[in-house]
């Protein structure tokens, strides 16, 4: 289309030789020079760039292998052909999948600040929504305080209610929600919030948004609820006999993801070591569906505790096996809390003791 071209099964390859290339073109550009970059004028690529988005948004969370590829021709397009308006969601986009992919954190942070930047330039609210929705929730999470992202994505939220943008409107109070809830504020307050948060999503139709909502939503009634709590989902706000299922036929990995590293968490606050490990492995076979999101930490964080606790009532080869897993994650651990202490540190220092 257009004389655009993706590979019908990219591989890790392609995206190890796009990723290539997209350095070398970029390699030497500061900041300022790409922000001051002359705008796009032929009509050619500009209407690539206006398609793009679209297809990048809906591969990050379904083709995981494709995502990378259209955000790098999104890049290559605007260095070459000058800035566009869809130019500030590929600088986003970008800064995403080195935060995500890469863990190139400050490289994500320069892009992060860039697609802001580009954004007052052209002074549009079109892409408002996507830009912060991207650079609050997937980029600037990895070196500022949790607490501190929730006013863009706040921000995100109503510019997107306000301009029509309702999917990343939707996108943004989820993260925004997650985030609270992975920051341990107060249950009964969050609850509040959340409900409130549901209504809002369910009357402008964002069913994808509202699912991935009710997957914390449940996870807080367990925690509060009276009587002996559980860690499986079965309430009126997410019943997994049911959900997972729907995750699975449409394709929702991002969902499916989120839905194993909440249960994977609520395994470990209950003794439930040997699903929590279970979960745990079925979270990162989906991870690349929620690259750079706050769910990935918790991921690394939860799994290497539960393979820990696992490991104490193993001996010989599975120990070592369980316990060398553990080391890996924590590897991981401490790339994340190198580049962002305040949220990640803590983190660290847990599975370390």
């Amino acid at each position: 289309l257009l004389g655009v071209n993706f590979p019908k099964k990219p591989g890790k390859l392609h995206i190890i030789s796009s990723l290539i290339g997209t350095k070398l073109r970029l390699r030497g550009k500061t900041a300022d020079q790409l922000v001051d970059l002359p705008v796009m004028t032929d009509p050619v690529q500009s209407a690539v760039m206006e398609l793009l988005p679209y297809t990048a948004s809906a591969s990050y969370f379904a083709a995981p292998n494709l995502f990378p590829l259209v955000v790098f021709k999104q890049i290559n397009l605007s260095v070459r052909y000058g800035n566009h308006v869809q130019s500030t969601f590929a600088y986003a986009t970008y800064g995403l999948v080195m935060c995500g992919s890469t863990l190139e954190f400050d490289e994500g942070l320069k892009f992060g600040e860039i697609a802001v930047r580009l954004l007052e330039k052209f002074k549009d609210v079109t892409t408002f929504s996507k830009v912060y929705f991207l650079n609050s929730g997937f980029i600037r999470i990895w070196r500022d305080h949790f607490r501190d992202t929730l006013e863009g994505l706040n921000s995100a939220y109503q510019k997107g209610l306000e301009t029509g943008d309702f999917l990343f409107a939707s996108y943004a109070i989820f993260n925004a929600s997650s985030t609270k809830f992975y920051m341990g504020m107060p249950l009964a307050a969050l609850k509040d919030d959340l409900d409130a948060y549901a209504a809002a999503l369910l009357k402008i139709k964002q069913y994808t948004g509202l699912g991935w909502l009710n997957i914390p939503r449940q996870a807080i009634a367990n925690l509060m609820q009276d009587g002996e709590a559980e860690p499986r989902l079965l309430g009126p706000a997410y019943d997994e006999r049911i959900q997972v299922e729907q995750h699975l036929k449409g394709k929702d990995y991002s969902g499916l993801c989120v839905y194993y590293m909440i249960r994977m968490k609520l395994d470990y606050f209950f003794d439930e070591t040997e699903s929590a490990v279970a979960n745990g492995e079925l979270c990162f076979k989906y991870i690349e569906s929620v690259l750079a999101t706050p769910h990935v930490h918790l991921m690394y964080f939860y799994y290497a505790l539960s393979l820990i606790r696992s490991a104490e009532t193993m001996s010989g080869g599975k120990k070592r096996r369980a316990l060398r897993q553990a080391r890996k994650l924590l590897g991981t651990i401490r790339k994340f809390a190198k580049s962002g202490p305040a949220n990640f540190l803590s983190k660290q220092y847990l599975v370390e003791a």
